[in-house]
């Protein structure tokens, strides 16, 4: 532009003489003439960014794209830092007046900045304030779109289409991480991955996208661009997928990101109702809603027939895990364990898959193939002390008690106080005769959590065997006192009565626990020999017979020897 004009007044002084006017002005509009130009070629940069924006797939690469993502990415400092994305700029692109900016991110971002200096770092590196007044959720789901004014110049990103994000597709997710430790600045990151599923139905908070990518903590809001780099939604979380639930003693959550669809932004800027659809009608609409519906107990055949829905139409990872986990707890183990392969096939880079299929294998007896499962699962977790209890108490029933010992150990290295560990370690010491080791870790155990009945009905089996009667009968007392249907406590004291010669009393406690445990074999035969000491032949033939039927092998002989 400035070109053009300057060519104009020298064009002009060549035809005329009389033209000298145009001396003044030129001298006089030239520095004018200067900002024209600088805004010409800020708006010329601009115009070239939005050329890229509105190219075609084959025109974009990857530095296309990292490009578009870079200048359209802005960093937000507030209480919980964040990311967000620029898309939009109302105000004439090179006029020397401000432009307002508007910015989308996660609602989480910014809920809780009444007290607190939001500011937003553009791609120049220049801070600025936000009005805070201008800070709007979209409907219920997490995000809020927020602005700013500026004199300076900025790109916005394109949103696409909704098709343009389906299963499989490429995608580009853009933000600024926390630092390393080392580190004070936090840099702009771009990383690619997948899409999962990009649901339509209405999920909680919007998270109806699931891709994989290696996503850095810190970006939450950030943008997810297409191959296109046209805007498809927004980054809200990324799951580590290597949690264990304490009380199912199982992975709920697998490895993967979700985010929310730019479509809900196109319904608030078009003054359309917030929403999603309310019929499922695809694989991705089954799937979200089933992952919904994980560990909340009661749902588990809502899960099983979601998932099958889901994978009657495509056949996804997450679709096998999720109806794997509904199916191990309906107690349907195998099918768990199918389900699990099924999903190892497809993706086998997920700790969930693999430390879930060794608890459905535990679960089926299949000891030696959880063992496999819980060390892959250590590759993937190798400081998670529950993996270790249950690859410890997989060898313990295989009678590989020192082995056990290892890993019991090695569970308590990560957690001190992890008393389920002491008490396995003490049952494992019992078994290859440590026995006085063995109540060192009861007695930790207990210590640890004080009503550990059977720990105490351990430590108390553990005082019988060194002939610490009384000891024992105190401690199965205290374990009887805190769960009075626990069958072993009463065995135990049985015992030690007996050992005692209190035999009536013997048989009063075998018989509390064969009352609690109808099949509890050993106390049918204590019972027996007790019986047998009180000259109650008769008596004791019953019970030496009812113990052999249940498969106790010293009472068949006992019968053949002393019964008609």
């Amino acid at each position: 532009m400035s070109r053009s004009i300057l060519l104009i007044i020298k064009n002009s002084l060549r035809k005329s003489s009389k033209n000298i006017i145009f001396y003044f002005l030129f001298f006089l509009l030239f520095p004018l003439f200067k900002n024209v130009y600088a805004l010409e070629n800020n708006l010329y940069n601009i115009e070239k960014q939005e050329k890229i924006l509105n190219g075609s797939i084959a025109s974009l690469n990857l530095n296309d794209i990292k490009k578009i993502a870079k200048n359209t990415t802005v960093q937000i400092e507030g209480n919980i830092p964040g990311v967000g994305v620029l898309v939009e700029r109302k105000g004439i692109i090179f006029s020397r007046g401000k432009k307002r900016y508007t910015v989308i991110t996660s609602w989480n971002v910014v809920a809780n900045s009444k007290n607190n200096i939001i500011t937003i770092i553009t791609p120049d590196g220049v801070e600025h304030n936000i009005n805070k007044k201008s800070i709007e959720r979209i409907g219920n789901i997490d995000l809020a779109v927020l602005s700013f004014f500026s004199t300076n110049s900025y790109s916005s990103a394109k949103i696409a289409d909704k098709k343009k994000a389906a299963k499989d597709n490429d995608i580009y997710i853009a933000g600024f991480p926390f630092p390393e430790s080392a580190q004070t600045d936090r840099n702009f990151n771009f990383v690619n991955g997948k899409i999962i599923a990009n649901a339509n139905i209405s999920i909680t908070d919007g998270y109806q996208m699931m891709y994989s990518a290696k996503i850095s903590q810190g970006m939450k809001g950030s943008a997810l661009f297409n191959i296109d780099g046209e805007l498809i939604g927004i980054h809200s979380n990324s799951i580590l997928g290597n949690e264990i639930n304490e009380q199912l003693l199982k992975a709920i959550n697998i490895k993967i990101n979700t985010g929310i669809p730019i479509s809900y932004y196109i319904q608030f800027n078009t003054g359309e109702s917030v929403s999603g659809d309310n019929t499922a009608k695809t694989s991705d609409d089954y799937l979200l809603q089933a992952k919904q519906l994980i560990g909340i107990k009661g749902n588990e055949r809502k899960i099983i027939r979601l998932t099958t829905r889901s994978l009657d139409l495509s056949r996804t990872a997450p679709g096998y895990f999720y109806r794997a986990f509904a199916k191990d707890a309906l107690k349907d183990y195998n099918g768990a364990v199918e389900d699990l392969n099924e999903a190892i096939k497809i993706d086998n880079n997920q700790f969930a898959y693999y430390f879930n299929r060794g608890v459905s294998k535990d679960h089926l007896e299949d000891h030696k193939g959880a063992i496999s499962d819980y060390k892959k699962s250590i590759e993937f977790n190798p400081d998670n002390e529950v993996i270790y209890f249950k690859l410890g108490d997989s060898k313990f029933k295989i009678g590989d008690f020192k082995a056990s010992i290892n890993d019991f150990t090695r569970a308590i290295e990560i957690k001190p106080n992890y008393g389920y560990a002491f008490r396995k370690r003490g049952a494992a010491k019992g078994n290859i005769d440590d026995i006085f080791g063995a109540i060192v870790d009861f007695s930790s155990a207990i210590r640890i959590e004080p009503n550990d009945y059977k720990a105490y009905a351990m430590r108390g089996d553990a005082k019988e065997l060194i002939e610490d009667f009384n000891g024992s009968i105190n401690d199965t007392s205290k374990a009887i006192s805190i769960n009075p249907n626990y069958s072993y406590s009463y065995r135990i004291r049985g015992l030690s009565k007996r050992r005692l010669g209190e035999n009536k009393k013997a048989i009063l406690d075998f018989t509390s626990a064969i009352e609690n445990d109808p099949i509890d074999k050993d106390s049918y035969a204590y019972r027996g020999v007790t019986y047998e000491k009180l000259d109650m032949i008769e008596k004791a033939c019953s019970d030496w017979r009812e113990a052999a039927y249940l498969g106790h092998k010293d009472s068949k002989d006992w019968v053949k020897d002393q019964c008609l």
